[in-house]
């Protein structure tokens, strides 16, 4: 019965039947989890998960899934000769997760929604430090807050950039220019705050 069980799940696997195949998997280990074949069953169930998260890149619950069970199976077989692969595998999973919140916050600050999109950057930056896109999170970050007219936290974003990409004169350059964004900025709040002062004051005078 246990091999009957464990090469059900290969016919699937083979047969690139990824729903099925994670499916008996995961019942496989749950039945037998002292099976000799226990170990390639919860790799091959999350490599199953791995390749529907492919099958439709919109819907992340796969993804989700996939992440889920090569952490199980990591943390269940830690001295497995898959283990390379299966970080592999997580690496790849973590950096469409990236991507993917990157995009959102991409496409909120292309909407003019820069609270949003700052909310969605400082997760990224925080949850994905080895992605390749914190450089442009960044910018985007100094660029959401300048937009909301919050200096302090643009500021502080910038000397981020800065002191993180110190050695890379193309960074600084783009440093400088934000900087020059944020002053231009502030003086565009300082003006309209100063005729708001003025207008409010003409209307008082007005009145009396």
């Amino acid at each position: 019965m246990e091999e009957s069980h464990f090469m059900l799940a290969e016919s699937h696997f083979r047969l690139r039947e990824w729903l099925e195949a994670r499916a008996e998997y995961g019942s496989f280990v749950n039945f037998f989890p002292s099976s000799p074949y226990a170990e390639t069953a919860a790799y091959r169930r999350a490599v199953a998960a791995f390749n529907l998260s492919f099958r439709d890149s919109r819907d992340q619950s796969n993804t989700t899934f996939a992440i889920r069970d090569f952490g199980r199976f990591t943390y269940e077989f830690p001295n497995s000769a898959l283990l390379d692969s299966a970080f592999m595998f997580l690496d790849s999973l973590n950096n469409r997760v990236a991507e993917n919140d990157f995009q959102i916050a991409r496409l909120y600050l292309r909407m003019k929604e820069p609270g949003a999109a700052a909310i969605y950057l400082k997760d990224f930056l925080d949850e994905f430090p080895k992605s390749p896109r914190q450089r442009e999170a960044i910018v985007m970050l100094i660029s959401s807050y300048t937009q909301m007219n919050e200096f302090t936290a643009a500021r502080f974003y910038l000397e981020r950039l800065r002191d993180t990409y110190s050695t890379e004169e193309r960074m600084l350059a783009s440093a400088r220019r934000l900087e020059e964004q944020i002053v231009s900025a502030e003086r565009t709040l300082e003006r309209r705050l100063e005729r708001d002062r003025r207008h409010r004051l003409q209307q008082r005078d007005g009145q009396i």
